[in-house]
């Protein structure tokens, strides 16, 4: 079972990737972001949806969760799809 984490240690974990992520932008390594639409990248957009409706904490996958096979194969094989704008 996994120990529950409260007040400032649980943001501090719950922050690691992005602090750890702040660390290599400040050695010596080379990085770039680029921002990529849920239209040409859906599997994250997918996966963020799932997030959602887990329960929070990190999340490692060995392969990928059901449904994501197959989007990320229309990912890979360049499928676009329309974002639908409600006004």
């Amino acid at each position: 079972m996994k120990p529950k984490i409260n007040g400032p240690a649980k943001i501090q974990s719950d922050l690691f990737p992005c602090t750890s992520t702040r660390v290599c932008w400040k050695s010596s390594w080379d990085c770039s972001i680029f921002h990529v639409f849920r239209e040409v990248n859906f599997a994250a957009d997918s996966l963020a949806k799932m997030g959602h409706e887990m329960e929070m904490g990190i999340h490692c996958f060995v392969l990928p969760p059901g449904g994501i096979t197959g989007v990320l194969q229309e990912d890979r094989d360049g499928l676009l799809r329309s974002r639908l704008i409600y006004v």
